[in-house]
């Protein structure tokens, strides 16, 4: 069993919090957050946990194996790079931190000193787009894929450290590093911030691919519905994911192409809903299964790789997206930054290992 603590009792932390505490390989000895009201929430529901605001602190005075970190994107690195150096494996909320530079440095740190970190992408341990993958990977969807939309929009919460890309945009990027076997080639980003001085809180991002596929992501942090729709359209079928729908979150529409066909006015377009069929799907809570995913790491170590890269594929088209925004909207090239990332992966893994 291993002794955990964790650091950040806000929106998501009492979901880590619940989700470890009933793990049969964590015992949580500790709590950390800065707000003391928040603290004394969760002391009133777990009376025998130590709890304190000083991160440092606590780790020094009651050693844990594992640090759980759910804190604003901020303070990520820091954080991490503290529980690294306390000799802790680190499971910390997406993304790991706000830049390229940083992610590769606490991905060094966790190498050297043969400590796992593990972003918790909650969507790539959810049983709907292991689905999705799987319907995929078996060419059900067709031989070639189109074009991926998703609309990710809530009335808040707002951040303060990150823009509505940074915030929700994220769980689309980690789906589209998990479902498709092409990386993007070049982004590009327009949004816009309707309070002057705050971040950026309705946006689109465009991520191009190879093949002609193209995703098309719109966030909003200011829209009076919470709406969590993806779209997915192959050269046959296409899937569309509601993931508040009530009754049918995933449903598969046949939409084919015709062979041969040279324009968009050959295909059949009578109403596709004539040819949907409704996949059977798994209950199983996907931050639970995130948890499990991290213990599984702590077995084999090799297995959080595809981890890391998600963390580097993520920042850099955050930064490529920065970059666009500052320009109106103007493509930005993620080639040259994946290189240089995955000579510096490689460099990292050679120096890990005999």
């Amino acid at each position: 069993m291993y002794n955990a603590g964790i650091i950040g009792c806000g929106r998501w932390g009492p979901n880590l919090l619940r989700n470890f505490y009933s793990s049969h390989q964590t015992k949580v000895l500790w709590v950390c957050d800065s707000d003391p009201v928040r603290l004394a929430g969760i002391q009133e529901q777990y009376p025998h946990l130590t709890a304190g605001a000083d991160a440092a602190e606590l780790l020094d005075r009651h050693p844990v194996d594992v640090l759980i970190v759910a804190t604003p994107v901020s303070t990520h690195s820091d954080l991490v790079m503290l529980g690294l150096q306390h000799g802790c494996h680190v499971f910390v909320e997406k993304p790991l931190a706000a830049t390229s530079a940083d992610c590769l440095s606490l991905i060094e740190e966790s190498f050297k000193r043969g400590r796992l970190l593990f972003v918790d992408y909650t969507y790539l341990f959810h049983p709907d787009i292991h689905l999705i993958k799987n319907y995929i990977a078996e060419g059900r969807l067709g031989e070639r894929l189109l074009y991926y939309t998703s609309m990710r929009v809530n009335w808040g919460p707002v951040r303060r450290d990150v823009s509505a890309i940074g915030d929700l945009a994220v769980h689309d990027l980690a789906i589209l590093s998990y479902i498709c076997p092409q990386r993007p080639k070049a982004i590009t980003a327009q949004g816009i911030a309707h309070v002057s001085g705050e971040p950026i809180n309705q946006a689109f991002l465009s991520c191009f691919y190879p093949d002609d596929f193209q995703a098309r992501i719109a966030v909003n942090w200011y829209a009076p519905r919470k709406i969590r729709r993806i779209m997915i359209g192959g050269s046959r079928r296409t899937i569309e994911y509601d993931e508040l729908n009530p009754m049918h979150q995933i449903q598969v529409y046949s939409t084919p192409l015709p062979e041969n066909s040279t324009s968009l006015h050959d295909v059949d377009t009578s109403r596709p809903e004539t040819n949907l069929w409704i996949p059977e799907r798994s209950r199983q809570e996907p931050l639970r299964l995130a948890v499990e995913a991290f213990y599984a790491c702590l077995d084999d170590p090799d297995k959080a790789l595809f981890n890391h890269n998600v963390s580097l594929e993520i920042a850099s088209i955050l930064e490529a997206s920065s970059k666009s925004l500052e320009q109106q909207g103007r493509q930005i090239s993620l080639e040259e930054t994946r290189a240089a990332q995955q000579e510096q992966m490689a460099r990292i893994l050679a120096s890990a290992r005999p």
